[in-house]
């Protein structure tokens, strides 16, 4: 008995094919995760994860999921972080919770209060009770 030539062309999605890819012998893990749209290398699955994240809802949801993972969040660069605090404080009750977890921080107020004015550190030497923001 001889074996099964080579498909004549790719498989459908998600449908099983039992014969390898032309000019081999056998299926890699690979080639059939991707026969069966399984992505396999990191940009295939950024991508599948865009294209099943259009809808708005699912987005939310993800975005919400992902930022609960400690390990993901430590991954993501400076600026990706302050975008991901920037733009959820623009409401007004969001704003002031976050804004009272970061002045319960003294070193944070105080070094946000100094990048936003220059003469605070100058001030506070004056009057030491303006370091205390608790």
């Amino acid at each position: 008995m001889t074996a099964p030539g080579p498909c004549p062309t790719p498989c459908p999605p998600r449908s099983p094919c039992t014969r390898p890819p032309e000019g081999t012998a056998r299926w890699t893990p690979d080639e059939a995760k991707r026969q069966v749209a399984k992505p396999v290398a990191p940009q295939e699955k950024v991508s599948s994860i865009h294209s099943l994240a259009k809808d708005e809802e699912v987005a939310a949801t993800v975005t919400g999921d992902f930022l609960r993972r400690p390990a993901v969040v430590a991954q993501v660069e400076p600026e990706g972080k302050v975008r991901v605090v920037e733009e959820p404080t623009r409401d007004d009750h969001v704003a002031a919770q976050v804004t009272t977890g970061l002045l319960r921080r003294p070193d944070v107020a105080a070094r946000a209060m100094a990048d936003d004015c220059p003469d605070y550190w100058l001030a506070a030497r004056a009057q030491p009770s303006m370091l205390y923001l608790g």
